[in-house]
Formats: C-alpha cells, structure tokens, sequence
C-alpha cells in the first residue's frame, strides 16, 4: 500500500509542479469565467430597463430572452464544445494547419446551424400564438426576438472561434471587450430605451 501511494503521489508530480498546473489552469480560466458573467450581466441590465416599461413588456423580453438562450445560444454551446477537444488536440501537437481546418470547419458549422435558428426566431410570434400564448405578449416578445436575430450570428461566430483562441492561451482580449461592452450596455440602455422602447432594448440587447 506504500508503494501504491509512493507511486501515486509521483504520478501528480511534485508540488511545484501541481501549482504550475493550477496557475495555468486559473490563468486561462479565470478570464474565461469573468467574461461569461460580463456576457450575462448585460442580459440582467435589459430585463431590468425593460421591467420599466411595464409588466407586459418585462414578460415579452424575458420570453424571448430565455427562449433564445435555451435554443440558439445552447446549441452553439454544444456545437463549441465539441470544438474545444478538436482543437486542444491539434494544438497540443503543435499542428497549427490541423487546428486552423478546426477553426474554419467550426465556424461553417456554427454559420449552417445558425440558418434555421433564424428562422424559428422570425417565426416566434406566430409559434407563440400555435401553443396558446396570449396574441399581444407573443407579438412582443416575436418582436424582440426578431431583434435579437444579428446578436445569434455573432454567437455563432464568437463560439466558433472561443475554442481556437482559448487553445492558444488567447483570453484576455476577450475579456477586455466584454468589459467594455457590458459597462456601455447600462449606458446605452438609459439613453435609449426610455425613447424607444421595446423594440430599442432588444436592439441595445442584440
């Protein structure tokens, strides 16, 4: 049994060597992590400005919002996961012609599953309406997620590349523009929606 632990204990490595593998873990992860909840605070701002507008159309941007997030934005998820090993594996390797075929085959896929995810949310009135939803609060929230159709393609885009940048150690300069973007959405959302309404926080939100 002391020879099983002895064996297993070299097998992690020595201590330097675990807190190297944590440091790069937290330094590539960290900013990744940060990021995601910049992404999803600005989701949090616009329901919140919306909210302001009136019951009904809080409930429209949280339809469409959630709908959106269940569908587009998890598939594209799913998609980029798959992409993360794919890469990871070329790059590892150190075949940078292998993992830019990743990175390019990657973002045709993303873009081929974006085309129908289009479509569901041009169609999401009318769906809305077909499983009983109230015909007023489903034009709204079609409205909205109409609105949200550009933010989907650069989804698609953004998760297609996350997985290459991320292979190469490239996290901070996505950090840096969810930063920046998530301190001016607050900003554009005061200025605009009590103008615009409905319609103008879905476009800030896209």
């Amino acid at each position: 049994m002391c020879r099983a632990a002895a064996s297993s204990t070299e097998s992690l490595g020595s201590h330097g060597e675990r807190l190297a593998e944590v440091k790069a873990q937290l330094r590539i992860g960290v900013p990744v992590a940060f990021s995601a909840v910049l992404r999803r605070s600005m989701t949090v701002w616009t329901v919140g400005f919306v909210g302001q507008l009136g019951p009904k159309a809080m409930a429209a941007a949280a339809l469409a919002n959630s709908t959106t997030n269940t569908f587009a934005l998890s598939i594209m998820v799913g998609l980029s996961s798959a992409s993360v090993t794919l890469v990871s594996q070329a790059v590892g390797a150190k075949d940078s012609r292998q993992a830019g075929l990743w990175l390019h085959r990657a973002l045709l896929v993303h873009a081929l599953t974006a085309v129908p995810l289009t479509l569901f949310l041009l169609c999401f009135a009318p769906l809305l309406v077909a499983v009983g939803q109230d015909a007023d609060l489903a034009a709204a929230a079609g409205e909205y997620a109409g609105m949200l159709v550009p933010a989907m393609w650069a989804w698609a885009a953004m998760w297609a590349l996350q997985p290459w940048l991320q292979a190469h150690g490239v996290v901070r300069v996505q950090t840096a523009t969810s930063a920046v973007a998530a301190l001016l959405h607050p900003c554009l959302l005061a200025l605009i929606v009590p103008r615009g309404g409905l319609v103008a926080a879905a476009a800030v939100d896209s």
